[in-house]
């Protein structure tokens, strides 16, 4: 029996009691059940672990679908026509309706091809009109084709 209180007494705290309180009889039984407690703790451990963690997935996948749903909530919220007054200090131009100072950039000069503002003719990413397609010629013989 000194064998086996001193076997008992060198177990972790988390398991001494439940194996002392067993009274094995022998040493072979106490390593037994303080294996078999041991791996009971561990069980345990392992399924709280587990439950923490579906709980803690399940709770942010809830805040995530409610801040989806405010998204989207605040995507289609009714907005007032009104725009804000310009603040600063240029004055508005009468071609572009835009706030600058002096002549109009290249920026806001008219496209010749799709007739919208902001950008020239040569950088617009509408197809070319058939109208305003450029024929190749023949740089030699100057015959188009």
């Amino acid at each position: 029996t000194e064998k086996i209180d001193k076997y008992i007494s060198g177990l972790p705290d988390n398991i001494h009691g439940n194996v002392m309180s067993a009274r094995p009889k022998t040493l072979d039984k106490a390593i037994e059940l303080a294996n078999d407690f041991m791996d009971q703790k561990l069980r345990t451990y392992a399924e709280r672990q587990a439950e923490n963690k579906r709980k803690l997935d399940n709770n942010n996948q809830v805040q995530q679908q409610l801040l989806k749903k405010q998204n989207v909530v605040q995507a289609y919220v009714v907005r007032t026509g009104e725009k804000k007054p310009y603040g600063g200090s240029k004055p508005m131009c009468p071609k572009c309706n835009y706030h600058h100072d002096g002549e109009c950039a290249p920026k806001c000069t008219n496209c010749t091809n799709c007739k919208k503002i902001g950008h020239l003719t040569k950088d617009c990413w509408h197809p070319i009109n058939a109208n305003n397609q450029r024929t190749i010629t023949c740089y030699e013989c100057g015959n188009q084709g």
